[in-house]
């Protein structure tokens, strides 16, 4: 490339003059900063983007015979089913209203755009589409479940939804309505096939459920691939990332997963991201045609797209500004020639008697614009993944990544006495990720989660590959993903979606969410509550279920701003749970079960390590657990209290109790020593020593 002086004088070289002078190699050009103009019409370019949450927490992990049957073709097949229920119940409501004049209705016709806004109950849609799609019964309820959580959470066209009644999971499949056209969409999403290693972009290393009938086939795959690609996959740096850390999607170019789920997640977040934007950008042109089907998508086309329906893909793509926050915007506000819709200033100047036209435009060029514009939202939805630059032991493994992946808060404190307000505005919006923690203990109090003020939306949880950590989130979050841990305690504050377990081992989870999910995790153990079954996939084994067991100051107060989580008089749905790999083959006596319900022998209260604040009220757990497991704590407590009172009374004179002391006192060290506890109480002394002291905090 040619190399240009500002100088008149200079004589202009030639590219090939150039690399001579440079000894052969190429001189990058320089490239000046765009003109201020430009710079702002940059700016102001709209920010569009995926709601990554109905991929990664939304698909529902059917085994391949199931999921074979979700198609575009099918989906639409579906879609005409349900118009014809529509239709059908209209009809009976005219013939009621109307008697004998009422006039027959087409029961025999297409899905429409008028469909697009009624709503249909778990029932009408189960029975329109179950001769189509074949699934089973906790199939449909999974689906409908997962459906459910996302239309609550995600409103569209000022939707009033009543979200302060508690949703037991019996109402959502008995009286909870959803509009068809999120149905639609949440339909087109599960069409996606990230689990086929023959299609153009693999997924096969961030496989979320791995079924005995793929083994083999992956495997054949991955034999395939040349050395050099093994060499790749086995690098420090992911194989899937190139040197500036934009993914660069590849074929099968794994090795065979390992046996371990823990080890099975070592992957990068932003290959499914690649995966998922790819994959609506290249079926955007099917989405239209399932939710607008009189629009011909032709740019020659007399048929139009209006603003309000395209505000419909509200549910799956998300506008913003420069700052990347939801901000509860319409999505058809960005398009040019809507720009005006929401500017009542420039709407008051034209004229009174202008007749008002509506915002309508070709379809094809409303599609080819919102797909030209989609992209990944790094900021809400950062890469997360061991390509990643690993934490040094410096930083106590609490890395700080910069912009735009994340930023980490290593400040933690017992009392919640620190200053977090600066932190809290740079990272509105942002996801908490804790990432490849290894023997430490983390507590992040609830002034540590910012909520955006515009959308009021908390904040979601990322824990990936963290090991032999002891982890306390103690403020309300939207969605928690924890992936890839191995040996871990996890207690979470309530959260209001849905909280996702992968691919982890030997993790004590105690939390406390709107819907929880569980797949390929081994010998891991979940104290929850929540109102819906819990739903199972992918190769469980040793899954324990129990009730929840901890309570801590706040939680009561916390439980109030987000009342349909929980139920005063509810013990909750711990215990229920849908299987969708309950088609698999039958174990041996000797193998542990997928999933079991917890003795209440092995329950235990889990105590968080938080001093409560001046004036705080007591640590309360405002809903019921099973009275058998209350039996059971109350039994523990009776046992220690007469092993101090057997202790202290005059039965033994004082050599016996000083033997019996120094017993005890070895037991409880080799109890510390067995149960890694001791690391975690040295953790909480150095972090009470550092928070109590003054020239700690200044610097």
């Amino acid at each position: 490339m040619a190399v240009r002086s500002s100088d008149a004088n200079a004589v202009t070289q030639t590219p090939a003059e150039t690399r001579k002078a440079t000894g052969g190699r190429d001189v990058p050009e320089f490239i000046p900063a765009p003109p201020a103009k430009k710079r702002k019409r940059r700016d102001d370019m709209p920010r569009i983007w995926l709601r990554l949450e109905l991929f990664e927490l939304g698909l529902v992990p059917l085994p391949s015979k199931y999921a074979a049957s979700l198609t575009l073709g099918n989906v639409k097949k579906a879609l005409d089913a349900l118009h014809n229920k529509i239709q059908a119940a209209n009809g009976e409501a005219a013939d009621a209203a109307a008697g004998d004049d009422a006039v027959m209705l087409d029961t025999e016709g297409s899905y429409t755009e008028s469909d697009n806004l009624s709503s249909v109950t778990f029932a009408v849609w189960k029975d329109a589409v179950e001769s189509i799609f074949q699934w089973r019964e906790q199939d449909y309820k999974a689906f409908w479940l997962l459906l459910v959580q996302f239309h609550r959470m995600i409103p569209v066209k000022n939707e009033n939804l009543d979200c302060t009644a508690p949703l037991e999971g019996e109402q959502s499949l008995s009286r909870e309505e959803v509009p068809v056209f999120k149905m639609a969409i949440f339909l087109f999403i599960q069409t996606v096939k990230p689990h086929s290693w023959r299609s153009k972009y693999s997924l096969d290393s961030y496989n979320a459920v791995w079924y005995r009938e793929h083994a083999e086939s992956l495997a054949a795959a991955a034999a395939l691939e040349t050395a050099g690609a093994v060499a790749a996959a086995t690098a420090p740096k992911s194989p899937i990332m190139g040197a500036l850390g934009s993914p660069l999607m590849r074929g099968s170019a794994s090795p065979p997963p390992p046996q371990s789920p823990h080890t099975v997640g070592m992957a990068d977040r932003s290959t499914a991201d690649s995966y998922y934007l790819s994959f609506v950008r290249e079926k955007l042109e099917d989405l239209f045609g399932l939710l607008y089907p009189s629009v011909d998508l032709k740019d020659e086309s007399p048929t139009v797209v209006s603003a309000d329906q395209i505000d419909l893909l509200g549910f799956l793509l998300c506008l913003g500004d420069v700052s990347l926050v939801d901000k509860n915007l319409k999505l058809s506000s960005c398009y040019p020639t809507w720009e005006q819709a929401d500017n009542t200033d420039a709407m008051a100047e034209t004229d009174a008697a202008q007749d008002f036209t509506p915002h309508v435009e070709n379809g094809a060029k409303v599609c080819r614009f919102y797909k030209t514009h989609l992209s990944l939202n790094e900021k809400m939805y950062p890469p997360v993944g061991f390509s990643v630059a690993p934490p040094t032991t410096a930083q106590n493994n609490l890395s700080t990544i910069s912009p735009p992946a994340f930023s980490l808060n290593d400040d933690f404190s017992l009392d919640g006495s620190a200053d977090m307000s600066s932190v809290q505005e740079e990272t509105t919006g942002r996801p908490t990720i804790l990432s490849q923690l290894m023997k430490t203990t983390v507590i992040k109090r609830a002034d540590e989660f910012a909520v955006s003020e515009d959308s009021g939306q908390r904040p979601d949880v990322l824990i990936f590959s963290c090991q032999d950590s002891y982890i306390y989130l103690l403020g309300p979050v939207r969605n928690v993903t924890i992936s890839a841990c191995k040996n871990c305690r996890i207690i979470t504050a309530p959260n209001t979606g849905i909280l996702s377990m992968e691919r982890c081992e030997n993790v004590q989870l105690t939390s406390l969410s709107g819907l929880i999910r569980v797949s390929n995790c081994l010998d891991t153990r979940l104290n929850v509550y929540t109102l819906s079954p819990i739903i199972v996939s992918g190769e469980n084994v040793g899954v324990i279920l129990g009730p929840y067991n901890t309570k801590y100051v706040g939680l009561k107060q916390q439980l109030s701003t987000v009342p349909f989580l929980w139920n005063a008089e509810s013990q909750g749905s711990w215990n229920k749970f849908l299987d969708l790999d309950s088609d698999k083959d039958s174990m041996n006596d000797t193998e542990k079960p997928p999933v079991s319900l917890q003795v209440p022998e092995t329950f235990r209260d889990v105590c968080v390590p938080v001093k409560p604040a001046a004036g705080a009220g007591p640590a309360e757990r405002p809903f019921p657990i099973p009275p058998e497991y209350v039996a059971a704590v109350r039994k523990q407590y009776e046992t220690v209290e007469s092993l101090r009172q057997l202790v202290t009374s005059d039965e033994f004179d004082l050599t016996k109790k000083r033997t019996m002391e120094v017993v005890i006192q070895l037991k409880f060290k080799e109890w510390l020593s067995s149960t890694s506890n001791v690391r975690q109480i040295l953790d909480l002394v150095h972090l009470d020593r550092v928070n109590g002291d003054p020239a700690s905090k200044e610097s």
